[in-house]
């Protein structure tokens, strides 16, 4: 009889053979694309800088490439162009030892140049300084510093999109710590793209608690939908943020001075001592220029509802759609795959608010062309579903209105949605209207009065409130809850 030692051995041995596996792909590209610039990683979380300790697999001129992949099923196939993620040819599915594994990427780009100029074509002032961001975090740790005469230069970018941060902590720049997103398209000659960063300005008040004491030593910021490992770094929170970031501590006395924030209407939260995860936001104007004084932000006693905890799908389940791909959850958000046609994730909770309640999220589409997030949600006894880029991936409205779904309805917008790029979304429901926010700029607000309120039968199973897909991934994070203050 064999020992149990050597038995234990050799099921350790089959078990780790089970996971390991080679794994052959290809990389194809527009014609006459130096494929061999390309290396492609194995990765259970990515990132947009490839890690130096990463183990890359050189693609040949041909295009082919040998993959080791510890843990199949597990990790992603990440290409990188130089040092650079290439989102082009990312796909946000797990690499399957069984299938084929064809990544196809746009190409890149041999220079992008960008020419800033502040608000009104001024020149900017200060030297704030500029940092590249990814999807899934910082480019550059150093940052480029943007004179009145400089603008920046990137080589060898990828075809995708990106972030910038202007961090204008103490410059005294005449331009916001503005979150800028552009687009890259891929091309051998230098490409130069034209930015207006928007005018700064700030707010001034005191934050006070529901009681009456004044509320020291709390955060507030600009709204981020990051969670950073590191919650001293702002350029990790100012990569979760879609117009702006900047943040101050609250005194003793609780009063509070925030400047560099993007003119125009702006969401701040909150955060308790030593938090990470906003207690209450507050909407407030912030003029062109100047400072304004808001006065005392009273802070309730109950706080947003977090409903998505970043790091598993506690408190969601399945939808059940047609065609459904499980949703999964890496690097903070929740993907929610393309499915046929359909997938769907729903919160886990039996009775949801149906009155009188505001939900905040980010998302982004990763994949494909339609909507990357349909969001069904309780109006009273009655459901709706909140479109975001559908029929084609630009339309936005509600499903359904007196029987018009979003497409045809007068909730119905037009917005280009541009891949991997967050945006912050906002619902509001209460006994009047249903009002919707992409980004801080009101995009609906239907009343509700005589009109008849349904989904599509596609949506059923979201009910009552859930997320879905249409031959789409879509991602999500910072998903919360709370009742309308006031209502």
């Amino acid at each position: 009889m064999m020992p149990r030692s050597l038995l234990t051995v050799m099921f350790a041995l089959a078990a780790l053979a089970a996971q390991a596996a080679t794994v052959e792909g290809r990389l194809s590209g527009p014609e006459g694309t130096d494929l061999s610039a390309w290396r492609v990683v194995a990765m259970a979380a990515p990132s947009s800088l490839l890690p130096a300790d990463a183990a890359a697999a050189p693609v040949a001129a041909d295009g082919s490439f040998r993959l080791e992949v510890e843990g199949a099923n597990t990790v992603f196939a990440v290409p990188y162009h130089g040092q650079t993620m290439d989102l082009s040819a990312f796909v946000p599915r797990h690499v399957d030892p069984n299938e084929p594994l064809e990544l196809k990427t746009l190409g890149a780009r041999a220079v992008v140049r960008l020419s800033l100029r502040g608000p009104d074509r001024a020149a900017v002032t200060g030297q704030p300084t500029a940092y590249l961001i990814g999807p899934f975090g910082p480019l550059d740790a150093a940052g480029q510093v943007v004179t009145a005469e400089s603008g920046l230069e990137y080589q060898n970018l990828p075809a995708g999109t990106y972030s910038l941060w202007f961090d204008t902590r103490g410059t005294g720049s005449n331009v916001a710590a503005a979150v800028a997103s552009f687009t890259v398209e891929p091309g051998a000659t230098p490409l130069t793209l034209p930015g207006e960063l928007p005018a700064a300005g700030g707010v001034s008040g005191r934050l006070v608690l529901a009681d009456g004491q004044v509320a020291a030593g709390w955060t507030i910021a600009s709204q981020s939908g990051a969670e950073p490992a590191d919650p001293a770094s702002d350029l990790a929170w100012a990569a979760g943020a879609t117009r702006a970031y900047a943040a101050t501590a609250t005194g003793a006395d609780g009063t509070f001075s925030l400047d560099g924030l993007a003119a125009g209407p702006t969401t701040l939260d909150v955060r308790r001592p030593g938090e990470m995860r906003a207690w209450w936001s507050f909407e407030v104007d912030v003029p062109a220029g100047a400072s304004s004084a808001v006065g005392d932000l009273t802070v309730p006693a109950a706080s947003w509802r977090h409903l998505f905890n970043g790091t598993d799908l506690t408190g969601w389940k399945q939808a059940g759609l047609w065609g459904e791909v499980p949703s999964f959850v890496n690097s903070g958000r929740l993907f929610v795959p393309t499915g046929e046609d359909m997938s769907g994730i729903n919160w886990d909770v039996a009775e949801p608010p149906i009155w009188d309640y505001e939900v905040t999220f980010q998302g982004q589409r990763v994949e494909g062309r339609d909507f990357w997030a349909g969001l069904t949600f309780p109006v009273g006894e009655d459901p709706l579903t909140l479109i975001l880029g559908g029929w084609g991936g630009a339309i936005t409205g509600l499903s359904s209105i007196d029987g018009f779904d979003a497409s045809s309805n007068q909730t119905s917008t037009f917005i280009q949605y541009d891949n991997w790029r967050w945006y912050r979304v906002r619902l509001a429901v209460n006994h009047e209207s249903v009002r919707v926010w992409v980004d801080d700029e009101q995009i609906i607000d239907q009343p509700l009065g005589e009109v008849r309120l349904s989904i599509r039968f596609e949506t059923e199973k979201n009910r009552p409130f859930g997320f879905a897909t249409w031959n789409t991934a879509g991602a999500l994070r910072d998903i919360r809850i709370r009742p309308l203050a006031g209502e």
